[in-house]
Parts: C-alpha cells; sequence; structure tokens
C-alpha cells in the first residue's frame, strides 16, 4: 500500500582522488550535510479569525466529530515534537488538573548551553564574580561552592539592552551534586528572590524571563551535569515548534488540538534562526523514540535527496519499536519529483498540504471555489518512482506565538508542516483507536488513515497521495479492522521487474507487462480498471487459482500532450471492503527543441485553474539554458527545476521574467507556472506564453546506426572548433560531474587532483541560475611549504557561466572549490563540471568527414562508436583560438546485442527482440515514434500504426540503438 519520501542540504564530502599514470583512482562517499530549515512565522492574525480557522481545520479533517462522538483524544498516547523546541507554558499543554503535557524536552542544537564562569564560594550572602555581586543567601549549597554562569546570548537579545544573565548552579541534597538552578529573571542581581528549577525531565519545572508587559521566554532546564560543569538551557524563540506542538495538543483550555489528551515529548533539533541539521534531526527523532514517542512529528524537510544510509538507522529503530514518523512533503513544490526522502516502510507518513475553503474564508474573508491544493507543496514521484505522498491535510493554520501565556497572540503558519502535524494528530488518535479495537497500532493507523482518505478533485496521485484526511472514514476502517488481502501487482519496466510505481520521463507509454499474484489460499476474481481515460488494462478481469499468478498487458492510448499526467491501476477484489492494490503510471513528456535549440508553448488559466506543469529536454551538452515568461491578464509565479527535481530559479511574472541557467544538466527539466489562492485573482482568466532557447554551442545525440553516432551541433556563432578525447580509455578519464545546491556565502570544495603526467588541460566549468552568482578557484600546493596556493579564479557570467582552463599545467596537487552567493534564499544552485583532458596519442575522435568549423545553426557530427569497451568514450569539442571547452560529448558503444524488428497488419504490431548470434529471445525496452514498450518473453502485440524506425536501449547506458521497422504484407 505504499510509497516513499523527505530532509536538508547536501555537502559532499570526498576523499582524495587522484590521477596517476595511466589509471584514475577515486575513493568518494557522498555524506548529506547538516543543513535543514523551517519557515517563518508570518504576520499576526486576528484571535477571532483564528480561533475560527482552527475550528474550520478541526472540521475539515473530521477530528472534531471522533472526539465529540467517539470520545478519542489521544490519551495514553505520547507523540514527539522534532523541531525548533517547544514553550512548556503555554496554556495549550496544560491538561485539566493543570500539570504539563510534555513530560521530557532535550537540546540536541546545544544553542541553550549557557557559558559557565565558574565555580564560586559565597561570603556574607553574596559572590562576587568579576565585580558583579550575587546575592544567594537563600540558596543554600551542601558543599559550600555555587557554579556561576551566564545563559546564552541569544536569549539576551529578545531583551531591550541586551543584559548579562546570570544564574546559581548549586547542590541543595548531597554535595557536590549540582541539581537546582536559579535564573536573575528580574536582572536585579538577586537569586535568592528567584524561583528555583530543576532538570525538567525530573521536575517538569521552568521559570519565565519577562520581555515586555505581554510576553515572556519560558526557560526550562534541558540537561544539568552531576558536577554542575555543562547546564543547557530549553527553549524556542523561533516559535514553529510551539505553533507545531499546538495543532497536535491545544491553544488553551478552550480550544484543543487533533489529539489534546496526548502527551509530548521534545528535541529541539532546530535553532532560533530556523536553520539546522539532519545529523541533530535524526539524532532527535532517535531520543523522542527511545523516550516513549509512538509519534514523531518532524517539522523539517530537505533540499536535497537524503541518502538511505542515514535515514536506515532511525527507520530500523522505528520499527523495532512501532513507531510512526510523520513528515511534512516540503515546500518545494508544486514541480512533481521534489520529494528528498524516501521509504516503502509504512511507518513513514509523508503529508502534503491543501487550503480548506472554509479556513481559507475565516483568515482572509475572501472566498476561493473549493478545497484548493497548497502550490507550494512538494509533490512525487519519490526517489523511487512511487507516489510519494501519502496523505493530505490543511496547510495553513493560526498558531500561538510563544511566550504570550495569559492572553494568546496568534500568527499565521502555513506550509507542509502544518499538514504534518495535523496529520499526526490523525495518527495519534487512530493508533488510539486502533488499540481500542485490538488492531496493531502501526499498520492498523497508517491503513486506516489512507483508506479513509477523500480524494480532491482533479489533484494527481504524486500531489494528494490518497486524498484528504477523512478521520470520520478512518474511525469507521480501525473499527472494521484490517486485513491484509494477499494481493500483489508486479510490473516490468526498463527490464526490471518491481512492485512499485512508475515514472515514465521523456516517452509515451505504449504497454508493459503486468503480473497479479493471488497469495491467499482462495480462488479470486480481480477487477483492474483505470482512473484515466489514457490508460488501460488488457484485461478487464482476471480469475486466479490460490497461491498462483496471472499476467496482462497494460497500454497507454492515444498520444499524451506535452506536460505530466497520473493515472492509477486497481487491482479490486469485490469481496475486500476496499481497493486491494493500486499501481500509479506517472508520465512526462516535453516540449520538443528544434535543432536550432528553440522551444515555445501557451499556457492558459482558466477560472479557478492554478497550476500547470511543462517539461524541457535538454541535451547531452549545453552551454546555456533560457526562459521568457510573458504573462497576459494577470501575474503568474513560476518555479524551474533541474532533472533531480532541485529548484533552480522562482520568481512572479508580472508581465514578463527572464531566467536563464548555466551549463544545465541533461535530462528532463520542469517548469512550473502556477496562482496561488493567497495572491487573488482566481476569479478571471489570464495566460501565459513561454519561449526557451538552449543558447552557446549544444550537442544532441540522435542514437547510433550502422556503428555510426550522429550528433547535432548547434552553435549560436561561427566558431573554430576541435575535438579530442579525454583520456585514452574508460579507465584513465578523470571527470567529476555534479549538480547540487551550495549553501550561500559557502564554498564546495572538489577532491584534490594529482597530476602526475604530462597533460594538456585541467578545466573547471560551472554554472548557475541568474538569480545567483558561483565563483570558481583553483589552487596548487607548494610542495616546498605545504602551503595551497590561489592560481586562479572566475566567476559566473551574466548568462550563468564560468570557467577556468589551465593548460600544460604543472605535475603536482590541484585542487578546486566553488562558492555560491544567491539573491534567492539560504542556498543557490551550481552545476559543476571537473576534468582534465590528457592529450597525446589516442585522443583524435574518429569523425566521419571534417568538422573545424562550426556555423551559427545546425551542424551534423558522425562519430564512429567505439568496437570495444575499452576504447574511450568521453571527448571535448574546444574552442579552437582559446582552448576554452565548449562541450563535452559521451560516445556510444557500437556493439548489439540484440536484433529488433516490428512486424504486422492492421492496427497491431508485434515488436520482437532477440540475440544475433543464438536468436534467444530478449525483453528488450523499445521506443518507437517516442512511444515506450517493455517487451516480455522478447515480444509485444500492441495496438500502434506504422512507424519509421525506432530505438533500442544498449545494456549499461551507452546511449540508445537506431533500428527500422520493417512491414510484413
Amino acid at each position: 500500500m505504499k510509497k516513499v519520501v523527505g530532509l536538508s542540504l547536501i555537502v559532499f564530502i570526498i576523499a582524495g582522488m587522484f590521477l596517476f599514470d595511466g589509471q584514475s583512482e577515486l575513493e568518494a562517499s557522498a555524506v548529506p550535510s547538516d543543513s535543514a530549515e523551517v519557515a517563518s512565522i508570518q504576520k499576526t492574525v486576528d484571535p477571532n479569525a483564528s480561533y475560527a480557522a482552527l475550528r474550520n481545520n478541526l472540521a475539515a479533517i473530521g477530528a472534531d466529530l471522533i472526539t465529540r462522538g467517539f470520545g478519542a483524544t489521544g490519551i495514553g498516547q505520547v507523540v514527539g515534537i522534532v523541531d525548533t523546541g517547544v514553550d512548556p507554558f503555554m496554556p495549550g499543554f496544560r491538561k485539566a488538573d493543570g500539570t504539563l503535557k510534555i513530560r521530557n524536552w532535550t537540546d540536541i542544537t546545544k544553542e541553550g548551553k549557557a557559558v559557565i564562569l565558574g565555580k564560586y564560594r559565597s561570603s556574607s550572602g553574596l559572590i562576587s564574580v568579576h565585580n558583579v555581586d550575587l546575592k544567594v543567601d537563600s540558596l543554600k549549597s551542601m558543599s559550600g561552592t555555587y557554579v556561576v554562569g551566564l545563559l546564552p546570548g541569544v536569549i539576551s537579545e529578545q531583551l531591550p539592552s541586551y543584559p548579562d544573565i546570570y544564574f546559581i548552579a548549586y547542590d541543595p541534597n548531597e554535595p557536590g551534586v549540582y541539581q537546582a538552578v536559579a535564573i536573575d529573571t528580574n536582572l536585579n542581581r538577586d537569586l535568592s528572590d528567584e524561583a528555583v528549577i530543576y532538570d525538567y525531565n525530573v521536575s517538569r519545572t521552568g521559570t519565565l524571563i519577562q520581555v515586555d508587559e505581554r510576553k515572556a521566554i519560558s526557560v526550562v532546564v534541558a540537561s544539568l551535569s552531576a558536577r554542575g560543569d555543562e547546564v543547557i538551557f530549553g527553549f524556542d524563540l523561533h516559535g514553529h515548534g510551539t505553533g507545531m506542538a499546538s495543532i497536535v495538543s491545544g491553544y488553551d483550555r478552550e480550544q484543543g488540538g487533533v489529539a489534546p489528551g496526548a502527551d509530548l515529548v521534545v528535541a529541539k533539533a532546530i535553532s532560533s534562526d530556523g536553520f539546522g541539521s539532519w545529523t541533530n534531526i535524526i539524532k532527535g527523532i532517535e531520543w523522542c523514540i527511545n523516550h516513549g514517542a509512538g509519534v514523531v512529528l518532524v517539522g523539517a524537510v530537505s533540499e536535497e535527496p537524503v541518502s538511505q544510509f542515514l535515514w536506515g538507522s532511525v527507520e530500523r529503530l522505528a520499527r523495532e519499536k512501532g513507531v510512526h514518523i510523520v513528515m511534512p512533503a516540503g515546500n518545494r513544490g508544486p514541480g512533481v519529483g521534489t520529494l528528498t526522502v524516501g521509504s516503502s516502510w509504512p511507518g513513514l507518513v509523508v503529508a502534503s498540504g491543501y487550503y480548506p475553503a472554509t479556513t481559507f474564508n475565516a483568515l482572509f474573508q475572501r472566498e476561493i471555489p473549493r478545497d484548493m491544493f497548497y502550490p507550494y507543496s512538494s509533490c512525487g514521484p519519490d526517489l523511487q518512482g512511487n507516489r510519494g505522498i501519502d496523505i493530505m491535510a490543511p496547510a495553513i493554520a493560526p498558531v500561538p506565538e510563544p511566550g504570550y501565556h495569559q492572553r494568546l497572540q496568534f500568527a499565521l503558519m502555513d506550509g507542509t508542516s502544518v499538514s504534518a502535524a495535523y496529520t499526526a494528530g490523525a495518527v495519534v488518535l487512530l493508533r488510539q483507536g486502533a488499540v481500542r479495537f485490538g488492531q496493531d497500532p502501526l499498520e492498523g493507523a497508517v491503513w486506516a488513515l489512507l483508506e479513509g482518505a477523500t480524494p480532491l478533485a482533479g489533484l494527481q496521485p504524486v500531489e494528494q497521495g490518497y486524498g484528504r484526511i477523512n478521520m470520520l472514514r478512518a474511525w469507521s476502517a480501525v473499527v472494521r479492522g484490517i486485513a491484509d488481502s494477499r494481493l500483489t501487482l508486479v510490473r516490468k519496466w526498463m527490464g526490471k521487474a518491481e512492485d512499485t510505481d512508475l515514472w515514465i520521463q521523456g516517452h509515451q507509454l505504449g504497454a508493459l507487462p503486468l503480473w497479479v499474484d493471488n497469495l491467499s489460499t482462495k480462488v479470486r476474481r480481480v477487477n483492474l480498471t483505470a482512473t484515466e481515460d489514457w490508460l488501460k488494462s488488457q484485461s478487464m478481469y482476471l480469475d486466479i487459482m490460490p497461491v498462483d499468478q496471472r499476467s496482462t498487458l497494460i497500454y497507454g492510448l492515444g498520444e499524451l500532450s506535452p506536460g505530466f499526467h497520473s493515472g492509477e491501476i486497481l487491482a479490486d477484489d469485490p469481496e475486500t471492503h476496499w481497493i486491494d492494490r493500486r499501481m500509479v503510471i506517472n508520465v512526462a513528456i516535453p516540449d520538443e527543441f528544434s535543432e536550432e535549440g528553440k522551444a515555445g508553448f501557451p499556457v492558459t488559466f482558466e477560472l479557478g485553474t492554478v497550476l500547470e506543469r511543462r517539461f524541457l529536454e535538454v541535451p547531452q551538452s549545453a552551454q546555456g539554458l533560457s526562459l521568457s515568461i510573458v504573462a497576459l491578464g494577470g501575474g503568474v509565479r513560476f518555479m524551474l527545476y533541474n532533472p533531480d527535481g532541485l529548484l533552480v530559479e522562482q520568481g512572479w511574472a508580472e508581465e514578463q521574467a527572464v531566467c536563464s541557467v548555466g551549463l544545465p544538466k541533461p535530462g528532463l527539466w520542469q517548469l512550473c507556472l502556477f496562482r496561488d489562492p493567497q495572491d487573488g485573482d482566481l476569479d478571471r482568466k489570464m495566460a501565459a506564453v513561454v519561449s526557451a532557447s538552449l543558447y552557446g554551442v549544444t550537442v544532441t545525440d540522435l542514437g547510433t546506426s550502422d556503428g555510426v553516432q550522429d550528433f547535432i551541433v548547434k552553435s549560436d556563432e561561427l566558431l573554430g572548433v576541435t575535438l579530442s578525447f579525454i583520456g585514452p580509455g574508460p579507465n584513465s578519464e578523470w571527470r567529476d560531474r555534479r549538480s547540487q545546491l551550495i549553501p550561500t556565502h559557502q564554498a564546495t570544495f572538489l577532491p584534490p587532483l594529482e597530476i602526475t603526467q604530462d597533460v594538456e588541460t585541467i578545466c573547471l566549468r560551472f554554472g548557475t541560475g541568474n538569480s545567483s552568482t558561483l565563483k570558481g578557484y583553483v589552487y596548487y600546493l607548494d610542495e616546498a611549504t605545504g602551503r595551497w596556493t590561489e592560481i586562479a579564479r572566475s566567476e559566473t557570467d551574466s548568462m550563468g557561466l564560468g570557467q577556468i582552463c589551465l593548460h600544460e599545467p604543472l605535475r603536482g596537487r590541484y585542487m578546486a572549490c566553488v562558492e555560491g552567493y544567491s539573491g534567492m534564499g539560504s542556498s543557490c544552485y551550481g552545476e559543476i563540471d571537473f576534468l582534465v583532458v590528457k592529450g597525446g596519442v589516442g585522443s583524435r575522435v574518429p569523425l566521419l568527414g571534417n568538422l573545424n568549423l562550426l556555423n551559427p545553426r545546425a551542424n551534423l557530427m558522425q562519430v564512429q562508436a567505439a568496437r570495444s569497451p575499452d576504447l574511450p568514450a568521453v571527448f571535448v569539442i574546444r574552442k579552437g583560438a582559446t582552448g576554452d571547452i565548449l562541450a563535452v560529448v559521451e560516445r556510444a558503444g557500437a556493439f548489439q546485442p540484440a536484433v529488433v524488428q516490428v512486424s504486422g497488419t492492421g492496427e497491431l504490431r508485434t515488436i520482437r527482440a532477440f540475440l544475433t548470434d543464438s536468436l534467444d529471445p530478449v525483453d528488450a525496452y523499445v521506443t518507437i515514434g517516442g512511444v515506450a514498450y517493455q517487451l516480455q518473453g522478447g515480444m509485444i502485440t500492441v495496438p500502434r500504426p506504422p512507424a519509421e524506425h525506432g530505438e533500442y536501449a544498449i545494456p549499461g547506458n551507452r546511449g540508445m540503438l537506431r533500428f527500422g521497422s520493417k512491414r510484413e504484407l
């Protein structure tokens, strides 16, 4: 029933990479960085509007009905909050008897670590520290020694005069065992009149530091070492964590949250500036699990994909303990494929967001026609191609700002973290129900949540998962009980058989084989249907014997228009109460570039339409990509994503906007145009015209036929060029090509490179979007001094492209780095290509004809394909005058392990593939006329008109072989 999903910024730490005579040696590991970010809290909201919005959100998910009708409040459940901390003294975190709901508090970030000034003895009730006298006459130390310190400066910064705030730690019960703390909250240097507090995890005590007449800072002791040499205080100065906890637990005695009966444990993993680390988030999740949490709510998401290595340990712990981890999808949408963490484990629940119409009206006094998708939600498919999103929940809510304990002050919070908080609360209630009705809390709760969801019309599975939370339906599912349907769906694509969803990028769906497994002990009839007209199953139903398997074909019907298309194959046994299995088929169809590197398309937004996704296929090598967006009849927002789903550029086109990217990564780029309901103007039509161009030198691979690989080389100007391989063979080629986010004002260092032989060129190329600037540096190690010396630098130009080429470099060690400067946010997008051109014998590229001059148009380049895997594969096109690299191109292999034939008459065609020598059938992946097919048993029969030629994917990612079709009369 599941998927994969979300968190943080990635930096790479790569061990030594050295170039030796005849070979390159790489020892590398990609390690996710310590960077995650939560959204800032927005404007203050009127209390009346806030309470109305909060009630509407609870009604939107049905939590109010469950609480009133079935008495489910989450009692007996514990929720872990991994965020910026939580203010424990907010009224919503008190139970009816006045005790606090928060059981435990820890600071993973160590932001709350105090400055210890030393240990002192008192004289006549006074301690003198740096000419400051502190009164402690009522604080009795058993050893007579007091630890004196200062609260972290981040707390002092909240007060008008930025004062030093002193505290005393002492040993009231046992000499040398420090357990009590007094803080000079009123800044009068008299600690005798202060409330004494203890480690919150033992005492649930804390104190307040008054900021003004209405606001105070809540401070707890998160940890206190027995010797008193380390004191860490807990607080939430940001407010995100307090807001998340309020949605789950409550706001005051009158207005509860989704699960007001649940207890909380708090792990501060994000600092007061809203930034944290994935490492700390993992520690926070583990700490919450080990302190009794059954549901862990994580408030931060990552900008780049997180490695399974990091996620694996915490998932194993959660599996062992039966704990749900609830995470936001992220706010990097609405691009598809923008999720950054994934797992097929059902205990990970990922939430996207929507605007409930009633809540939107209460907050903005403006109506929207219906519940609407929150357009910044990150979307699936996830890292494995699955739908990625599980559930959809309200993405906007007023939350109480920390410190306003007597009279709440509400601020507006929007984003998928809000959705995750509502989802976590719903999971808590369903866990309580699962326990009540004898179900497994982990599987029962998530199964009921997903099966009970109500889809929002017009949205796709990658946007909403199973749909909006519907607690009434979910509760009914819990009461009815979970039963394993014992059905599985397995499809085959690109030679692999998997039980996952499918994302086809760049081609139409032709056909693929599908197997339905009946793992039960009875005969079953399984109905097969599709949710979209363009998707069809060959069989309407299959009768399957016990513990048996039947196969069928899934077809794509008709030609899909450019854009993103998503549909589901549903496998349903009518004797069960639910859809037994679902498989999502996603297809992304690009707008085509002409040979001159131009593309364009109009986009129309009808009344109430908010989103359009389009794709552009960037070829094997391009110096730049440029987009122009002309808005007609109103403004429109845009976001541009690279093929990995990384956000490259974003903005607002009031009339016209232009963005460009230097050195764009080959593959499917995505442009999203959308309108946010908060911007208004949904009640009128508007349009946009998009023009795209590939600038500079662009190389497009047309595939290989009869041992010759054809390319189109487009140039904007008349250029003299030379071509050469970068090394004499694949094992001696050295190239580091990457696309990543670079923290602004920071540098990404590339692996050190040792040159031990004469080479022609070391080249560092880099590119970025027009809202950012990259600076590249190359250093040389002075062996005499042992110091790295800068020998070259450059930065990106107006088109986002930069390059450093060192011709005939000295032997020795080199290192390169790239710095990022962004006007868009905390990080900037970076394309980096660091390579060595060795030159010498064997570097000549085997061209058919000459190519020493590029005309300002499309030029045909024909290269003999490699006849052996040992022959060189990568070559460069260089500017003749300067030697600068214009393009880097990969040569395909010439071997053809299979022959592909297309035959048949009428409306049906049979595609066959077989080995050239033995004639054994091959389950090939074949495209004909831009339509993709997966053969099974070496063949597939499909409805399709004749095509002039097709392509067959060469194993080992060595390109496409072209073949001609054959019509049998």
